[in-house]
């Protein structure tokens, strides 16, 4: 029998028959936000300090008022949506049934009726176990942290010799720094809400899966960014203040999109057979993660390097080179819905993607259009220090975009043969 165990207050572990690959959850990471609170209060960040307690407030609340809702008892065996980021199949699909053996035949029982059906042996067992919060979901920011500041200590140690105190302390405030920004501050409450949606249709499987990878890659590229800036002696491509704009309202409206496109051919009327399974599985770590991360980090550093060189020594040359930064990683969040239509038009064709297509462009669209409002609404522009950028300055940046799409694609088709 396979074997889901949730742990309500700590990461969520599961074990399938044959396989003892432990799930990124939605939980952990929820968990983890009020480390990450905790970091960004260390580093003298108070105001994004607040927000990552928000972010673990909301998704808290969200989570409680769906339970409310449903009059789901919070420390039950009974049915509840798992939150783990697995992929399993559709939930208007009823598991496999097998009929109950004839009255008096071995094993039957009298309780059920004659005829009631059991579940089969491959049945999944789900429900949150009662404890306090796990340290378990601390490891990973633990051996991110680690990791990280064993690159900045060898960069130090090549740089000047065996690095004193001093160059200790910078190394683990700058690992800290990029760790931080690796939890992404969405993702529980995304995950939250889709799953509570009463009257959602049936999305298939993988939807939490996408949105794991696209909200982690994106704050992978920024923190990688940072990272390498660090390593190379420049300024942060983005400040603070952009990249948790970027982390969390950035990516909040194209992971709901994500989650509302179908990606089984149980989702999509009129094509029973076809797999539209369009994006892998999140364990998948190299081409759904690392790829798009480390893509968006050589954009994010390649349109900050150049267009500060391009300005030189003019005035505000690095808010408007950052500014530009901040315009590419916008674009190339608003057009991640529309990453996975190409496989889905070889698997199911043309004629039943025009819905799943008219999702990904009006999400588009309007992530769009919000990335527009953060430049051309004053208030909000001065809060994130933007500088409005040129018609030649915004032609670069869609090249430079583009081209990050040409590759992305390129490495999604060659890992996917």
């Amino acid at each position: 029998m396979a074997l889901r165990t949730r742990l309500s207050w700590g990461p969520t572990v599961c074990t399938e028959a044959g396989s003892k690959r432990p799930k990124i959850s939605a939980e952990s990471i929820r968990d983890l936000l009020p480390v990450v609170a905790l970091v960004y209060a260390l580093l003298g960040e108070p105001w994004a300090a607040v927000v990552a307690a928000a972010a673990w407030f909301v998704a808290y609340l969200t989570e409680t008022w769906i339970r409310n809702r449903d009059k789901s008892p919070a420390l039950s065996l009974e049915s509840r949506p798992a939150l783990s980021l697995e992929s399993r199949p559709p939930p208007c699909i009823p598991p496999p049934l097998v009929p109950s053996p004839a009255p008096g035949a071995p094993g039957s029982s009298t309780a059920g009726g004659a005829g009631s059906p059991t579940p089969s042996s491959d049945a999944v067992v789900e429900g949150p176990i009662h404890g306090a919060f796990s340290m378990g979901s601390v490891v990973p920011f633990g051996l991110t942290l680690a990791a990280f500041l064993a690159v900045f200590l060898a960069a130090e140690l090549f740089r000047g010799g065996f690095p004193v105190r001093a160059a200790i302390l910078d190394s683990m405030q700058s690992a800290l720094y990029c760790s931080a920004l690796l939890i992404p501050l969405g993702l529980p409450t995304a995950v939250v809400f889709l799953q509570g949606r009463k009257h959602a249709p049936c999305r298939g499987t993988g939807i939490q899966d996408r949105i794991a990878a696209f909200q982690i890659s994106c704050c992978a590229g920024m923190s990688l960014a940072t990272a390498g800036a660090i390593l190379a002696g420049w300024l942060p491509p983005l400040t603070l203040r952009q990249m948790l704009w970027a982390n969390a309202a950035g990516t909040a409206l194209p992971s709901l999109i994500l989650g509302s496109v179908p990606v089984s051919s149980s989702a999509v009327p009129g094509n029973p057979g076809a797999s539209l399974r369009a994006y892998p599985d999140c364990a998948r770590l190299f081409p759904d993660i690392l790829v798009p991360g480390l893509l968006s980090a050589v954009l994010l550093l390649g349109v900050f390097r150049l267009n500060l060189g391009y300005s030189g020594e003019a005035s505000g040359a690095v808010d408007r080179a950052r500014s530009l930064g901040f315009l590419a990683l916008g674009l190339v969040q608003a057009g991640s819905p529309l990453a996975g239509l190409p496989g889905l038009s070889r698997t199911a064709g043309l004629r039943v993607l025009w819905r799943p297509l008219g999702v990904c462009l009006g999400g588009s669209i309007a992530a769009l259009t919000a990335v527009a409002t953060t430049f051309w609404f004053p208030p909000l522009r001065s809060a994130l220090g933007l500088v409005l950028p040129e018609s030649g300055e915004t032609a670069a940046v869609l090249a430079g975009v583009a081209a990050y799409a040409v590759l992305a694609a390129m490495f999604r088709a060659g890992l996917s043969r």
